[in-house]
């Protein structure tokens, strides 16, 4: 027995070599969503939510949300492979951001600066 476990255990790095490395958000079951339509599709009829914060984006590019209980309102557009939203807590301009989008069946990633900026982890919800 603890032969064939010596064995076997001695083919573990020639497969580290072998097999090329899974990035991280597909090990994770994680994948892009590369365009509006591949969007819309995933989030029709859900929304992201993050402590003290929830929004909502159309398919007339309308995002619709709160944020700490006051009106977050804005909209969006998917541009060179990327989701970017202009947003207004209740009349306070937060300004535009894009960024890649990656999701999961529970969690939504944006992360800026065309996938290398800080990312924005949110949970997906049904309405």
């Amino acid at each position: 027995m603890l032969r064939t476990c010596l064995f076997l255990l001695s083919f573990v790095p020639l497969a580290t070599l072998v097999l090329p490395p899974v990035p991280q958000a597909q090990a994770e079951g994680f994948f892009t969503m590369k365009d509006r339509e591949d969007f819309l599709l995933q989030m029709s009829g859900k929304y992201i939510s993050q402590t003290g914060l929830w929004m909502r984006f159309d398919d007339l590019g309308q995002v619709k949300g709160r944020v700490w209980g006051r009106p977050l309102l804005g909209n969006w557009e998917w541009r060179d492979g990327q989701l970017c939203k202009r947003v207004f807590h209740g009349t306070i301009d937060q300004g535009e951001t894009c960024g890649i989008v990656r999701s999961s069946g529970a969690t939504l990633y944006i992360v800026p600066d065309k996938g290398q900026g800080e990312r924005e982890r949110y949970s997906i919800g049904m309405d």
